[in-house]
């Protein structure tokens, strides 16, 4: 797939009302999404195998409002630099993951589901939460080398957390509460 192709799909899913939460992966190994329904209004999604990408695009319905705690902040995250840093035990990801609740849910998810790939996560994740609808797990696992160009927001109905399973896996998840209006 050529760029064109990938900076079309984002154009695609964005509209310039809303609080827009992007994410574009290299190094895919395998992903899955849970929940809201793919909808080019409030919610994208497009991966391949093949290409070891994925491009995510999403409207996040913010815990206070109409009005953002703060922007989204844009950063990139390199695999094997957040696997040294997750296995220092100095990682803290509440920042990007501020409610206790789902960071744990997620954190518990990630490691006790009961098959070792991105569909079973993400099951695992939204049976866990029971927060009603309109939430969306994103899942995605990433082989050594990979990266994830994305922005976040540290608001309580948004959880980017990334962790690795059997000391080897590394898989990123996404939770937010999408802002289908």
């Amino acid at each position: 797939m050529s760029s064109p192709q990938i900076i079309l799909h984002i154009s695609v899913c964005t509209t310039p009302f809303g609080h827009w939460s992007f994410e574009l992966v290299s190094g895919v190994t395998d992903f899955a999404y849970k929940g809201v329904a793919l909808n080019t209004k409030y919610f994208c999604f497009f991966g391949c195998l093949n290409t070891k990408s994925a491009l995510q695009n999403y409207k996040v319905l913010l815990a206070n409002g109409t009005q953002a705690k703060s922007a989204p902040v844009e950063r990139t995250l390199y695999v094997d630099e957040m696997k040294a840093k997750i296995g220092s035990g100095k990682d803290d990801q509440s920042e990007f993951c501020p409610d206790p609740y789902i960071e744990n849910i997620v954190m518990n998810g990630i490691q006790q589901a009961p098959i070792n790939n991105a569909t079973s996560i993400a099951n695992t994740i939204l049976l866990r939460m029971n927060r009603g609808p309109g939430w969306a797990v994103v899942v995605v696992q990433l082989a050594d080398g990979g990266a994830v160009v994305n922005s976040v927001y540290p608001d309580w109905n948004f959880c980017d957390y990334s962790a690795i399973r059997n000391n080897v896996d590394f898989y990123n998840v996404k939770v937010a509460k999408i802002d289908m209006s």
